[in-house]
C-alpha cells in the first residue's frame, strides 16, 4: 500500500489500522532513502570519473532538463 492509498483511504472515511499504516510509512521511508543514499553514491563515483570540462557539461545538461523537462 503506498502512501497515497493510505491517504485516499483516510480522506475516503475507511477502516484503516493506525499500526499498519504507520508501519507501511516507516517502510516507506526507508525504502526511498536507501534510494536516496544509492543515487547520491553513484553520482559521487560518477563525478570522480569525469573531468573538469566533462562536470561543466553535465551541470549544463541537468539546467537545461531542470529548465524544460522532458514530457
Amino acid at each position: 500500500m503506498t502512501i497515497d492509498a493510505i491517504a485516499a483511504d483516510v480522506t475516503a472515511g475507511r477502516r484503516l489500522d493506525r499500526d499498519a499504516a504507520l508501519a507501511q510509512v516507516e517502510r516507506t521511508g526507508a525504502a526511498r532513502t536507501a534510494l536516496d543514499k544509492q543515487r547520491v553514491a553513484s553520482m559521487l563515483e560518477i563525478r570522480k570519473l569525469l573531468t573538469p570540462e566533462q562536470r561543466a557539461e553535465l551541470v549544463k545538461i541537468f539546467r537545461e532538463r531542470k529548465r524544460n523537462p522532458p514530457e
